[in-house]
């Protein structure tokens, strides 16, 4: 190293820890929170800005419509995807032996359901340059 900065590192060492001096700022006029700090602004009590919108500019989104309710062979597929694995599981800790041939329908009826739902959802999309995000 050379000199220069081995001056330039005894100086960082010699004045480590001291306290920086900033330049006066002028001192503010006697106002509203004259008993406040000088210099210090005055703290302004927190305002919501929704209580400066009158109330009827708020947006209200409309309700949302009701979820559709699976039918027939689609909320047989369902059932098989939910109901399958709680019934095994309940079987489980409740220390029940099924049956092998009940334990393979009930397999078999959660992969039914899974490949049914699979090959049920739609082939093509309305609009190819959509992808999804909506506002």
């Amino acid at each position: 190293m050379s000199s220069r900065d081995d001056d330039a590192w005894r100086q960082i060492v010699e004045h480590y820890g001291d306290a920086p001096e900033f330049p006066d700022e002028p001192a503010d006029e006697p106002g509203p929170g004259a008993d406040s700090e000088p210099g210090v602004p005055e703290a302004e009590p927190f305002a919501d800005p929704a209580d400066e919108v009158p109330e009827l500019e708020r947006f209200v989104p409309p309700d949302p419509p009701p979820l559709p309710r699976p039918r027939g062979a689609r909320l047989f597929a369902w059932l098989g995807i939910f109901g399958s694995p709680v019934l095994l599981l309940v079987s489980l800790f409740l220390n029940l032996r099924l049956p092998s041939t009940i334990s393979t329908l009930v397999v078999m009826w959660f992969l039914g359901g899974f490949l049914y739902l699979v090959y049920q959802m739609p082939k093509q999309r309305d609009d190819p340059w959509d992808d999804g995000a909506r506002l």
